[in-house]
């Protein structure tokens, strides 16, 4: 009877033990949020493209003119002498200057420098809101990633806290039945060794499940709270391979970075043929001056001139600038091409990993469930003693690996479905709704609040 009633608690704590069921509260949208908001790196990209957007107001100021006031104080000493004749004598004057001053000048035609400058500017600012784009993906896929693997290795932790209690049991009950001579010092000692082997594993997945928290907490800069199993992204994915490679190709932020620098590339080239034309400036200036002494004498003076620069030849540096801003556009061509293929493979890789995983899910879900039935027959089996020790002990180890197993397949499941929409450019912070009452001032807005600007040293935040 002891027996029987030993074996039917096995079977009573081995079904509770396989039956998950946490509470959780936060959700990966709220991390996402957070990681949007607080993320030093994202936020440094942030301030670089705000640093990049100046270089538009920067060109521009070659259509303004340039103003510059200017103004001097001196002391003046005058000594003669005659010698000879009745007029011999000495004659001294110590007299004040003042001198002030305006110079005013203004950019007429410089080869189109100016508006090409202002064209390769505004390009070079549009691939910057790419790159930062790509950035704001890489760093969202890191805080989806971090959130997994913090959920993945809790639910890991529980289960080797559960399996480290079932094996506490087993060994109760093996020594319980060696005592009352229904089992051996071989059933005691197997269990022993299992309980040590579940202790490891739940040290290991306590240390495993510190870093992922670690990791959370530099990304996403808050500690993890509960966190609840993210929502299934199929609706937002595209409906095949090829329509996600259709998609990346139109919106991947590489790509289109990659796009916009060609783009300037070819305005720089346009700059510096422009070195080869004729410029012509207008120049003012007024000038005051004010001498206070023996005789007082003041002196106002005022010109306008323009000014016709023609190059002629200058030892052949602007001709190999010209053939250098070229290549340089060759090489920024070359670059598309090789940021296609980059986008491609991401895309084709980020798939491949998604159906991977789904299909590692299912055969990992399909193997947990034949593994418990597998265990609670052989614990049946036990109470008749057609089954041994050793054999609940190895259906209750593959039990405990086929459910880890199931909890990376998911969590594989996870990442690689956001992989895909950060390979197709839709891991946004505008797509993912994260953006949204965020205290971020997007940089586009920065941008057209900057461009124009003629005055003014404080930038955005207030510096």
């Amino acid at each position: 009877m002891r027996h029987l009633a030993m074996t039917g608690s096995l079977t009573a704590i081995s079904l509770m033990v396989f039956h998950l069921t946490p509470s959780f509260s936060d959700n990966l949208h709220q991390a996402l949020k957070a990681t949007y908001s607080n993320n030093p790196t994202l936020n440094a990209a942030r301030a670089a493209q705000r640093a990049q957007n100046e270089a538009v107001p920067q060109a521009l100021a070659g259509r303004r003119p340039t103003v510059n006031a200017t103004t001097s104080i001196g002391l003046q000493g005058q000594r003669s002498f005659q010698s000879g004749g009745f007029g011999s004598g000495s004659f001294s004057d110590d007299f004040r200057t003042n001198s002030s001053g305006v110079t005013l000048t203004q950019n007429l035609f410089n080869g189109f420098q100016t508006k090409n400058n202002v064209r390769s500017a505004e390009a070079s600012v549009q691939a910057g809101f790419a790159n930062l784009q790509n950035i704001e993906q890489t760093v969202l896929q890191q805080a989806v990633t971090a959130y997994s693997d913090v959920l993945r290795d809790r639910q890991i932790m529980i289960l080797q806290q559960r399996n480290t209690a079932f094996s506490r049991e087993q060994l109760r009950a093996a020594q319980a039945q060696a005592d009352v001579g229904e089992g051996t010092r071989t059933d005691v000692a197997l269990a022993r060794a299992n309980l040590a082997d579940s202790l490891s594993a739940l040290a290991a997945a306590k240390s495993a499940l510190r870093a992922s928290e670690a990791t959370y907490e530099q990304v996403v800069g808050i500690t993890p709270g509960k966190l609840s199993a993210p929502s299934d992204t199929s609706r937002h994915l595209p409906s095949s391979l090829q329509d996600a490679l259709f998609r990346a190709g139109k919106q991947n932020p590489l790509i289109k970075a990659a796009q916009y620098n060609v783009e300037a590339g070819e305005f720089n080239v346009k700059v510096s043929q422009g070195t080869l034309l004729p410029s012509v400036t207008l120049n003012g200036n007024y000038q005051r001056s004010v001498q206070a002494g023996t005789l007082d004498s003041n002196s106002d003076t005022g010109s306008v001139t323009a000014n016709v620069t023609i190059p002629i030849y200058q030892g052949g540096a602007r001709f190999s600038s010209i053939r250098q801003a070229k290549e340089t556009v060759s090489q920024l061509r070359i670059q598309v091409d090789e940021a296609r293929r980059q986008v491609d493979q991401s895309v084709r890789a980020s798939w491949s990993s998604l159906e991977a995983a789904r299909s590692q899910t299912r055969s990992a879900r399909t193997n947990v469930q034949a593994s418990k039935i597998a265990l609670n027959g052989l614990v049946e089996e036990r109470k008749v003693g057609e089954a041994t020790t050793l054999d609940v002990l190895n259906a209750q180890s593959n039990l405990i690996n086929a459910q880890v197993a199931f909890e990376n397949a998911r969590r594989d499941s996870i990442v690689a479905s956001y992989a895909v929409l950060s390979s197709i450019g839709e891991l946004t912070g505008s797509k993912l709704d994260v953006a949204k009452n965020a205290n971020i001032i997007p940089t586009e807005v920065h941008y057209k609040k900057v461009r124009d600007k003629w005055f003014g040293l404080r930038t955005i935040s207030g510096d």
